[in-house]
């Protein structure tokens, strides 16, 4: 039983931190970012194919690796100038 309660606190502070990050990038931040919600499966879904293949010590830092990678892709898909006039307008 105890073991159990460990796994579900665990599981519940670590979908704390995604509940925060999707509050800042929602609410205080002002912008409909999506990069937390698909970073957080990416780094999933890699931690998995990697942990299946037969690397599990190589699974986490694998999903840290392309965080960032996932992270920078909305920013190059639209040109500076349109963020500029986005902030000037609001």
């Amino acid at each position: 039983m105890l073991f159990i309660t460990q796994t579900a606190l665990e599981l519940g502070f670590m979908y704390a931190l995604v509940s925060m990050a999707l509050y800042l990038s929602y609410r205080v931040l002002d912008i409909a970012d999506l990069t937390t919600d698909g970073s957080f499966v990416l780094g999933t879904a890699v931690a998995v194919s990697m942990a299946a293949a037969g690397h599990p010590l190589l699974a986490f830092p694998a999903a840290m690796a392309l965080a960032p990678v996932q992270g920078s892709s909305p920013r190059f898909s639209r040109p500076v100038w349109e963020y500029r006039r986005s902030w000037r307008e609001s």
